[in-house]
């Protein structure tokens, strides 16, 4: 993961290419035009959506809020918690090897609280480096502690191979933006260690099946010069695909860019988005407020699942140690200590309660500590006739649909809510016609409130033809199709 010196506002100088809560009002249409032709679309999972979202924590960092509110007996200050609930299923962060990291083995008992009660599971680095230039003398050393390692807790020795769901190479080895101080070898050195990580990690019977992740680079085009393919030693792409060149920009900005460019590596297997996010300032608009971010991060979220090429998307980050910002979650230093740890008064942004807002909405799967798994009720994906009428080039939608024979329909206009010039505004909103199959029952639309939590407005007795003023933030239409 990116170096902690890195991660400051500076950072949205260093990113490569382009490019609320807003009011929402429905009406039934009284009289209208002729539809347009209905195309017929096959939903995607609801639960394989939320299954899709991870995030970075650094529960390592002992001076940031991951570390030291771990206990905070209060629910709302302690950092498991608000982790857990978000709904998210999946962490991007380290498994301390006692042999190689002895300082920081305490997280490791954290990290199997979480798999064994909440049933998240961690993608791992593998990242060794003397000198800062890469050393494949010590990855067997992880391999065998992924392999073969224990983690003790409650009187349980849980295996670490339990915890892991993939693994992934170094982490911006490339150093685009410090080629000053990189090692004039990078490129060689990185294929050869990427190589090495995959000879191991596939010569061990109990990690054979791992899938591991291409190392991540600033730069994408190197997967073209010098880096080149490597697709025989990586099972996906590896993105950090921030959208924040020359400014916080919407999602889709740079998308297209990054996809397009890691195809060198990785032909055309999908990818995983190891980091994305925003930085967020308070108290000066003419710089991403907490606001905009959650429009643009549950928007990120739905564009990424949306592409086909994404398997994964990890918002950078959960919290760090100040107000200001990467994360989901603000943070100030405060003189309390529980157990030995200064604590952080916490508090949501508007991003963290977007993001548990649509996985509360849309998730199914629940976990089970006995089984050791999550279930997840099977979903009988049923193609419908779906059409639109008035409805702009920038406004795009996403159709999903649950267990229950109930779908979701996820609207939002992909534009731009903040520039340097008009700092942060809401857009007008798309007025769109959605029509529904003949005989549909529109149950309710969820549109955020204020503080980015779904409010749920009732349809029920609504025909299938619909008005919707779609904003710039993820709205959901839910509805019943006709029984065939």
């Amino acid at each position: 993961m990116l170096a902690n010196s890195i991660k400051q506002l500076g950072k949205a100088s260093l990113r490569l290419p382009t490019f609320l809560a807003a009011g929402i009002s429905l009406s039934l249409l009284a009289c209208y035009a002729a539809p347009t032709p209905a195309a017929t679309e096959t939903p995607k999972s609801a639960d394989a959506f939320v299954d899709s979202v991870g995030i970075n924590t650094r529960l390592s960092y002992t001076d940031w809020p991951t570390a030291s509110n771990w206990d905070n007996p209060d629910p709302a200050q302690n950092i498991r918690q608000l982790l857990v609930n978000t709904g998210i299923r999946h962490v991007r962060d380290r498994i301390p090897n006692p042999s190689l990291e002895p300082n920081i083995t305490y997280v490791n008992p954290r990290l199997a609280q979480l798999y064994r009660d909440n049933g998240i599971r961690f993608l791992t680095g593998i990242d060794t480096r003397n000198n800062n230039v890469l050393d494949t003398s010590k990855i067997q050393s992880y391999v065998d502690w992924f392999a073969k390692g224990t983690i003790s807790l409650d009187g349980q020795a849980i295996p670490v191979r339990s915890l892991l769901e993939a693994t992934e190479g170094p982490n911006e080895y490339d150093m685009h933006h410090h080629q000053s101080s990189r090692d004039p070898n990078w490129s060689t050195n990185l294929r050869a260690y990427q190589a090495a990580i995959h000879q191991k990690v596939r010569a061990s019977s109990v990690l054979a099946s791992l899938p591991i992740l291409m190392p991540s680079l600033v730069h994408t085009p190197y997967c073209g010069s010098p880096l080149g393919s490597l697709s025989n030693v990586s099972t996906y792409g590896n993105l950090h695909s921030y959208p924040n060149y020359p400014y916080m920009k919407p999602p889709s900005s740079n998308l297209g860019w990054h996809l397009d460019n890691v195809s060198d590596c990785v032909g055309t297997k999908k990818s995983w988005v190891t980091e994305t996010g925003y930085f967020t300032r308070t108290g000066n608009n003419k710089e991403l407020s907490e606001a905009t971010a959650a429009k643009y991060t549950s928007r990120l979220i739905a564009e990424y699942f949306r592409s086909g090429k994404i398997s994964r998307t990890y918002l950078y980050n959960l919290v760090t140690g100040g107000v200001d910002g990467w994360g989901l979650i603000a943070a100030q230093k405060t003189s309390t200590t529980v157990n030995g740890w200064q604590q952080y008064s916490l508090r949501p942004k508007p991003s963290y309660h977007a993001v548990k807002s649509l996985n509360k909405l849309l998730g199914e799967a629940t976990w089970s500590k006995t089984e050791k798994r999550w279930n997840a009720p099977a979903v009988n994906l049923r193609a419908i006739n779906l059409s639109f009428e008035g409805k702009d080039a920038n406004t795009r939608h996403l159709l999903l649909q649950k267990s229950n024979n109930r779908y979701y329909l996820l609207l939002w206009q992909e534009v731009e809510s903040f520039n340097p010039t008009q700092g942060n505004f809401t857009p007008s909103p798309d007025k769109v016609t959605v029509v529904l199959p003949a005989g549909s029952r529109p149950q309710a639309l969820h549109k955020y409130n204020s503080q980015f939590t779904f409010g749920r407005h009732s349809l029920e007795g609504s025909s299938s033809r619909l008005s919707i003023d779609v904003p710039d933030s993820v709205t959901v239409l839910e509805f019943i199709p006709p029984a065939q």
